[in-house]
This record gives structure tokens, C-alpha cells and sequence, in this order.
């Protein structure tokens, strides 16, 4: 019997990566343009960065498991914690405001549905160091021109909330 992809997964076939690629290209462009620089954080991080800012639902929906030394890892389920993260360890490394941008995979154990995966990408941004009106102004352009340059400007919709 042949092996098979685990549920809520997929292998991306040539057709489909060409055109993903061309996606992630426009977004990347997006935020370049705009004086922003690309950071990947692990795919794999200490589970507590998860659990501070989630609370105690998060493991539900998160790949989660012990590694070889004994410690409770997760597979990153989004990159905001991620980048905090990093910024609090060096930040002092860095002039604010920080503009950075980030393209990867993030994985959820969520219930698999039509075109939702256990594995799927994100691209975003995050300006940090600045809380004026001009910097939320200048978030939502880059959401905005992104969308706009992938060829879906006039059907979206932006919706604005505040964790802090």
C-alpha cells in the first residue's frame, strides 16, 4: 500500500508552486519596496512562547510534542510570537523603528476543510517601535497593495482590530 500524505496536508505540484511562487514574489516585493527586511524565525520554538500569550486553549490547535532532551516544543502556529520573540532578544541590535516582513509555512491541528490545511503560509509584516496613527496607516497600505498586486484589490476587504 503506498504511503500517503498525513490528513490536512499536501505536496504542491509544479503548476500550482509556480503560480504560489509568483505570490509570494508580489508580497515580498510589496514590502521591500516599502523598506521592510525579511526575517525567518524556527519552525520549531519552545512551547511556552505559545502558551504566555495564548493561555492554556492554544495546545488544542497546535502541534506540540516533547523533543529528545525533555522539552515541550511546538510547530510555529503563526510569526508575530516568533518575531517578539527575537526582537526582545536583540533589540537592543536594532534602530526603531524595526521594520520587518516574513513569508513561511505555520501549521494548526485544526480540523481539515476545503482549502484549509494543517499546513498553509502566511506573509506579513510588522512594524515595530512605533504607535502613531501613520505607522497603523502604513500596515494597512502594505496589507492593502499586497492584495492589490496579487491581483485581488477589488474584492477585499480589511478588517482592523487591536491587541494592545
Amino acid at each position: 500500500m503506498p504511503v500517503r500524505t498525513l490528513r490536512g496536508f499536501r505536496d504542491l505540484l509544479p503548476d500550482y508552486l509556480e503560480d504560489f511562487r509568483w505570490v509570494e514574489g508580489r508580497a515580498r516585493a510589496v514590502f521591500e519596496r516599502a523598506g521592510y527586511r525579511e526575517v525567518l524565525t524556527p519552525t520549531v520554538e519552545p512551547f511556552e512562547l505559545y502558551e504566555e500569550k495564548e493561555g492554556e486553549q492554544i495546545e488544542e490547535s497546535m502541534f506540540v510534542f516533547e523533543d529528545k532532551a525533555g522539552r515541550r516544543v511546538a510547530l510555529r502556529p503563526e510569526f508575530t510570537a516568533s518575531l517578539a520573540r527575537l526582537f526582545a532578544a536583540m533589540g537592543g541590535e536594532f534602530k526603531l523603528p524595526v521594520k520587518w516582513y516574513y513569508v513561511g509555512n505555520v501549521f494548526r491541528y485544526d480540523e481539515p476543510q476545503r482549502m484549509r490545511y494543517r499546513e498553509f503560509w502566511q506573509a506579513g509584516a510588522e512594524l515595530i517601535g512605533a504607535s502613531t496613527p501613520e505607522s497603523d496607516a502604513e500596515i494597512m497600505s502594505l496589507a492593502w497593495n499586497t492584495l492589490r498586486d496579487v491581483g485581488l484589490g477589488e474584492e477585499a476587504l480589511i478588517r482592523l482590530n487591536n491587541v494592545g
